[in-house]
């Protein structure tokens, strides 16, 4: 059983997180981490946190580091890791690398709280870099295994960017129509 004294570094640090002091939270987290074992629940929360805060402030190395601290602890957190890390590439310009994280997640048969937001974050990469047939099918699956996510729209759009970048006109315009058939009024 952990003592009060242990666990109240990680509530100090978890109520500095949630107010944005993001120095103060570090440090009372990285004080909790020092002083617990690796069976304490609360650990992996206290490294996501500091990838977190790394993260926010665009400490993409250190944020990719506290990350792959949470991933070797507990594979139940994989995909918000996983998903951070790749991201984290993307912000220090390693996009070969944050499309080979987010391909990771791409192609696992389980879905997960992020899973769309890989699709999402996966095919725009792919879009941004010239790679318009990895971009397609990445979107397609997204709205194939995803018909009710937040980004159907945007992958449906993109979709049809993509096609007509590969001076693909009829695909692009059917896919345009489809946006804004099936969308009328929205922004996209």
């Amino acid at each position: 059983q952990m003592s009060n004294y242990k666990l109240m570094d990680y509530t100090i640090g978890y109520a500095y997180f949630q107010m944005d002091e993001f120095d103060k939270a570090r440090n009372y987290f990285n004080q909790f981490i020092q002083n617990v074992t690796v069976s304490e629940p609360r650990l992996l929360d206290a490294y996501l946190r500091i990838a977190d805060i790394y993260f926010i402030r665009k400490d993409f190395n250190q944020a990719i580091a506290y990350y792959e601290k949470a991933e070797k602890i507990s594979p139940n957190y994989l995909a918000y890791a996983v998903y951070q890390k790749g991201v984290a590439y993307g912000g220090n310009g390693n996009l070969s690398e944050k499309i080979r994280v987010l391909k990771s997640l791409t192609e696992t048969n389980r879905d997960f709280e992020l899973s769309d937001d890989a699709f999402a974050e996966l095919g725009t990469t792919y879009l941004l870099t010239g790679r318009e047939s990895e971009a397609i099918q990445t979107f397609k699956g997204l709205m194939k295994r995803f018909p009710n996510s937040p980004f159907y729209r945007m992958a449906m759009l993109k979709t049809g960017l993509a096609y007509y970048n590969l001076d693909n006109g009829n695909e692009a315009l059917r896919h345009l129509n489809m946006v804004v058939e099936k969308f009328p009024g929205t922004q996209e």
